[in-house]
């Protein structure tokens, strides 16, 4: 899916994708994952970061890629949750499985309403 949304965002003219648009996870397997993902289809290096070491960093278009998993392990932690959800100037996308998602803390805490990050894409 984040493939899907990073050639959704291609379209638009306006954006340069590998100035304009960051991707983080919370993960470095994941990074790596995304990286080999991305070099596959769009020819070149995409650079995917963790929470951890986009800290103090930001952009126009951040993608946090929330990867699967049966427990939230580190991802709960809030300090890293505020990182990932601050770093957005214009559009911050949440990729991720919403039913694991849902009853989290820091959804249920009302930090944002799931219903309005429903995608289109895929």
């Amino acid at each position: 899916k984040t493939i899907l949304l990073l050639n959704e965002i291609k379209k638009d003219s306006r954006i340069d994708i590998e100035k304009d648009v960051s991707i983080i996870t919370f993960y470095n397997a994941q990074k790596y994952i995304l990286q080999k993902a991305f070099e596959k289809e769009f020819k070149n290096k995409k650079k995917v970061e963790t929470v951890d070491s986009f800290q103090g960093k930001e952009n126009e278009i951040i993608i946090i890629n929330m990867v699967r998993t049966k427990k939230t392990g580190f991802v709960n932690d809030a300090q890293r949750i505020n990182v990932a959800l601050t770093r957005a100037k214009s559009y911050l996308f949440i990729i991720g499985d919403k039913k694991f998602w849902e009853n989290k803390y820091w959804v249920g805490q009302g930090m944002f309403d799931l219903n309005c990050i429903e995608t289109r894409i895929g």
